[in-house]
């Protein structure tokens, strides 16, 4: 874990930029926070959108479908990443399994914006965090739902990656 003090989208930024150079390719939902689109300008990376469904009751976008995200792997199969919203602003959250297991069988990583569900790590009921779904890297907020002060975050990495590199970036 790497204790973040510029809020989450330092950890967002780090995550993107450690995974890709110009010209490489990311799969993202189109409902990303801006601070990966900031992200994949300074590094160059090409975005490959997958658009969430809409919930026209609520108005609200959904998350990643599973079988979209496949679509956009095999479209992309030089990708370096997967990118996903762990929950979204509205609380959506996408089959987190299946898309790492998706990303890491065709290797590319997977890296999650867990802003909004710092406390999925601790109860067994709530929806499944990032990282024990298999994530490479995961940006979590203390700050939004873990109670800690302002601008407040982690950037969890597992072992597939080299600490000191993103220790540089």
């Amino acid at each position: 874990a790497f204790f973040m003090v510029g809020g989450t989208t330092s950890a967002v930024q780090a995550m993107v930029l450690s995974a890709c150079k110009r010209g490489e390719k990311i799969i993202l939902p189109r409902n990303v926070h801006r601070s990966v689109i900031n992200a994949m300008i300074l590094c160059g990376a090409i975005p490959i959108y997958v658009n969430p469904h809409i919930n026209h009751e609520l108005g609200i976008s959904l998350g990643m479908r599973l079988v979209d995200v496949a679509q956009a792997i095999r479209d992309n199969p030089e990708a370096k990443a997967v990118f996903v919203n762990n929950p979204t602003y509205y609380g959506i959250c996408s089959n987190i399994k299946g898309i790492a297991e998706l990303a890491h069988e065709n290797g590319m990583l997977l890296l999650a914006d867990e802003a909004h569900g710092t406390h999925f790590y601790f109860h067994a009921d709530l929806p499944q965090a990032a990282m024990t779904a298999g994530a490479d890297m995961a940006a979590v907020s203390m700050h939004k739902s873990g109670g800690s002060l302002t601008q407040s975050s982690l950037l969890l990495i597992g072992d597939r990656l080299p600490s000191g590199y993103i220790n540089q970036i």
